[in-house]
């Protein structure tokens, strides 16, 4: 039983980090996840400034964040 709970801080942790976005390495602002529509890297989904265009700041979304392209 206490390896349960010794899991379960690790599971919250990854929940949380899950539903906070990351901030805008230019400006710090709040990021939103946006789908690339044109280029190489149509389809993929990656982190965007939330004051695009003014900001330009993107981010790569990494494998663990990504959980809904599993299939």
């Amino acid at each position: 039983m206490a390896s349960h709970e010794n899991n379960e801080p690790k599971e919250q942790k990854e929940l949380i980090k899950q539903q906070v976005p990351p901030r805008c390495p230019r400006c710090a602002s709040i990021m939103v996840r946006q789908t690339a529509r044109q280029g190489e890297n149509a389809g993929n989904q990656f982190w965007g400034c939330t004051r695009y265009p003014m900001c330009r700041g993107i981010r790569p979304i990494q494998p663990s964040e990504s959980s809904d392209k599993t299939l």
